[in-house]
């Protein structure tokens, strides 16, 4: 999955939930609101799958 200049955590959750990683936007929008990571997103190309908590998808994509 490829995180693009520009893209918010809204547009990042929708992604996911496209890609069948996440069933809904919300718990993920709402962890990374919860947790102020919504700044810390990195750009870049990740590899998840549906197994992944949402915790371990926020820790993969920012820093």
């Amino acid at each position: 999955m490829e995180i693009e200049q520009g893209m918010n955590s809204s547009d990042i959750a929708d992604l996911l939930e496209r890609n069948e990683i996440i069933n809904d936007t919300k718990p993920f929008i709402d962890y990374l609101a919860e947790h102020d990571l919504s700044q810390t997103i990195q750009l870049g190309s990740y590899e998840m799958n549906s197994s992944m908590s949402i915790e371990e998808i926020a820790n993969l994509i920012t820093r």
